[in-house]
């Protein structure tokens, strides 16, 4: 939508310069510009049109297309052959009126949905703010819970081995006191 504008804008200032241009070279010069920025008009308007086929949007494709038609007829055939000629006052007037018109009417319909891009823009920006928010929290609530996870695991190993180590230490004791270690009883089958 913003490469339709200005091209349009780039469009309607060259021709403007156009036919003030007293050098001949200079309106050659500026015709390729003019032609270069109908290009970009061009094929912008039918990508933006092509993505706008809703229902809703169609009536304002339909008057964007006879727009852009239009000002372009104008301009093709009408104010640049007068410019060429040197009839430079008939093409300003033309250029200030009807295609003036033409102008305004094509941009309020750009703006209209530049304004309608923003607000959906808005609305998606939105929306991954909230899901990078919520993102944040579940993963800070899992690392948490991992890390209890972790802590609760350290201190029953660390409490395990801190029984044995005990019992161990206990028997190093008995042994450099001369307590004879009990000997532990075989059961089952193996007492035999």
């Amino acid at each position: 939508v913003l490469k339709m504008r200005v091209g349009l804008e780039q469009s309607r200032r060259v021709v403007l310069q156009m036919a003030l241009e007293k050098d001949e070279a200079g309106r050659l010069a500026a015709l390729a510009a003019v032609n270069d920025a109908t290009e970009l008009v061009g094929a912008q308007t039918a990508v933006f049109i092509a993505t706008h086929r809703e229902k809703d949007a169609a009536m304002e494709m339909s008057e964007l297309t006879d727009l852009w038609e239009r000002f372009r007829h104008t301009r093709d055939s009408e104010i640049i052959p007068l410019i060429m000629k040197g009839e430079q006052n008939e093409a300003l007037v033309m250029a200030m009126g009807v295609q003036e018109q033409r102008f305004r009417e094509f941009t309020a319909i750009l703006e209209k949905h530049i304004v309608h891009i923003n607000e959906e823009t808005a609305k998606v920006r939105e929306l991954v703010t909230v899901k990078f928010r919520r993102t944040i929290i579940i993963y800070s609530a899992i690392s948490f819970a991992g890390a209890l996870a972790a802590i609760s695991l350290i201190l029953f190993l660390t409490r395990d081995i801190t029984g044995r180590l005990a019992k161990v230490l206990e028997g190093i004791g008995m042994f450099q006191s001369g307590k004879r270690l009990a000997q532990p009883q075989p059961q089952g089958p193996a007492a035999l």
